[in-house]
């Protein structure tokens, strides 16, 4: 009885700490990755897209312009989404 409250008394860190180690990338080093990942390539989509835009839709209907750069607009969103799912998962903790 003695012995399980001992371990029920270890904080929480400590619990972690003891046998656990990192596998993987770092959460920090994800975050770190995904932003820079973000920053450039965001920019850079928008920039190719309008120029797509401007090259193809000259004299094309409004609403078919409408269309496009709302898709064009909102294309960069699901891998985006995915590349922030990544950023934010949790470190990977293998028992030791």
């Amino acid at each position: 009885m003695s012995e399980s409250h001992g371990l029920a008394s270890h904080s929480f860190t400590e619990a972690r700490s003891l046998g656990t180690a990192e596998a993987g990338v770092s959460s920090s080093l994800r975050k770190l990755i995904g932003t820079i990942i973000l920053v450039i390539t965001v920019p850079v989509y928008a920039l190719i897209a309008m120029v797509i835009g401007v090259a193809m839709l000259p004299g094309v209907n409004f609403w078919w312009q409408l269309v496009y750069y709302v898709v064009a607009g909102l294309l960069w969103v699901p891998p985006a989404g995915l590349l922030v799912a990544w950023m934010a998962r949790a470190d990977r903790r293998v028992e030791g």
